[in-house]
């Protein structure tokens, strides 16, 4: 049997550095970006996720991106 692979939805998440805590470590807040195409380049996922973070308060510490796909018999 062949199973084939459909890509369903590619979501992002910047994490943002909103402070840092009593013991020294980075507080981070998160911002999730759904229903991104899944067939965006990691170029262009990081390009957006920089334009976005630009207009938050808080600095860019990192980006996530994470592509569900659904498998289907060929």
């Amino acid at each position: 049997m062949a199973v084939g692979r459909e890509s369903q939805v590619t979501r992002m998440t910047l994490h943002l550095q909103t402070g840092t805590g009593e013991n020294g470590k980075p507080i981070y807040a998160r911002k999730t970006l759904t229903n991104i195409q899944p067939s965006a380049t990691p170029e262009a996922l990081y390009q957006l996720a920089e334009a976005i973070a630009s207009l938050q308060q808080w600095p860019l510490a990192a980006v996530e991106a994470t592509t569900t796909e659904r498998f289907v018999q060929a």
